[in-house]
């Protein structure tokens, strides 16, 4: 399902705004042991320096798309939403999977997705697409577990189209293969004719690691380590009233 020109030059326009936090925000998810008090004033503290409250998603690697209202407050069953409101960020959690943001480029409707193996092999991005009316849409992809430290078997390629076998997949051990989630979601999103105007390259077990200014979450290196991360932080997208924003957080 093609749902624009992927030829046309397009930009990002300039009322969505998109903001990626880091370990520096804190723990932003609930469903972890971190003290429930301290993720909530986490949340408000990232709250505060947004147009509204955040729409949280319960994340249960699926394929369900939200419709979110401006007036939702509770936490939805689901790995996408979608809205036309406006001030009404839409959070995605992470700690490893993708998250892909997409807006169209009248500015008038955005959609965040989480995308780990699961949600690309169910079509979660060609789900979330056919939520909008507007036949031109532009996205941006933040960070996530990269090639570099992603191994899966067989299992989890085979569940891949043909194509995304061949480009996202790299043998590794017998019957191992580093996988490239970026790489699949482009692919997945050119294909309905969405264009890609910004990758955020980083991967989240490298950035880990580093433990570095600004590092990121990564529940697999923490895994691997014996020391599961438990702990999130965020991709966020929201639409602003005026057609002229200026804001640090807009990519312009």
């Amino acid at each position: 399902m093609v749902k624009g020109d992927p030829t046309k030059a397009a930009r990002w326009p300039d009322n969505v705004c998109v903001r990626v936090t880091s370990h520096q925000d804190g723990n932003l998810a609930v469903h972890t042991n971190d003290d429930p008090d301290v993720v909530a004033r986490n949340r408000d503290r990232l709250a505060a320096s947004l147009p509204g409250l955040p729409v949280w998603l319960r994340q249960v690697h699926g394929h369900e798309v939200a419709t979110v209202s401006p007036i939702q407050q509770a936490e939805i069953t689901a790995d996408a939403s979608y809205t036309r409101a406006v001030d009404t960020p839409l959070g995605i959690l992470v700690a490893d999977c993708l998250p892909v943001l997409i807006t169209s480029t009248d500015g008038l409707e955005i959609a965040a997705i989480h995308a780990g193996w699961r949600g690309l092999a169910e079509r979660i991005i060609e789900r979330t697409v056919t939520r909008f009316d507007a036949p031109s849409l532009v996205a941006q992809m933040g960070p996530c577990i990269g090639p570099c430290h992603y191994e899966v078997d067989a299992i989890v390629r085979d569940r891949m189209a043909p194509e995304e076998q061949r480009i996202g997949f790299l043998a590794n051990r017998e019957g191992h293969f580093r996988m490239d989630l970026q790489q699949i979601a482009r692919y997945q999103l050119r294909q309905c004719g969405v264009e890609v105007l910004k990758e955020d390259d980083r991967c989240t077990a490298c950035s880990a690691l580093s433990d570095g200014e600004g590092h990121l979450y990564s529940h697999r290196l923490g895994s691997q380590m014996g020391k599961p991360e438990i702990r999130r932080f965020a991709a966020l997208i929201w639409r602003e009233v005026g057609l002229e924003v200026v804001s640090s957080s807009c990519p312009g």
